[in-house]
């Protein structure tokens, strides 16, 4: 995400140095798509944040997923702390969604779920268009 500087408690546009975010990847709770897919059915509450592109998320999503971009996430944070309960984060292969997770739990947000093999693998219904 090319992140260039440390955080401070004056600078809240800081941003995390790779050595933190790796630590910050490590808690990060890994989360498969058939886990997910119980969740859902059994209704359990929690927010869902795709991370892919827009056309990405045009193209199919998962139900009730928020788009945030990876590119727009440092933008909206303030917006992706708030969202209500366990907070479980995708992209296509998990690989955009682990950056965006360890970006999260850097930036204090607990109960962080990603997707690990992301959209890809899903196998249940997908929202379209």
């Amino acid at each position: 995400m090319g992140w260039d500087r440390r955080v401070t408690a004056r600078d809240p546009d800081a941003r995390p140095t790779a050595g933190e975010l790796a630590a910050c990847a490590a808690e990060v709770r890994p989360l498969h798509c058939a886990e997910l897919a119980s969740w859902l059915a059994a209704g359990r509450a929690c927010s869902i944040v795709d991370v892919r592109t827009e056309g990405e998320f045009r193209s199919h999503r998962l139900p009730g997923a928020r788009l945030v971009p990876l590119h727009a996430l440092v933008e909206r944070i303030d917006e992706v702390l708030a969202l209500p309960g366990p907070l479980v984060v995708h992209c296509e292969h998990g690989v955009r969604s682990l950056d965006a997770t360890a970006y999260l739990v850097w930036r204090g947000r607990g109960d962080v779920h990603n997707v690990v093999e992301g959209i890809a693998a899903w196998r249940g219904v997908l929202e379209r268009g």
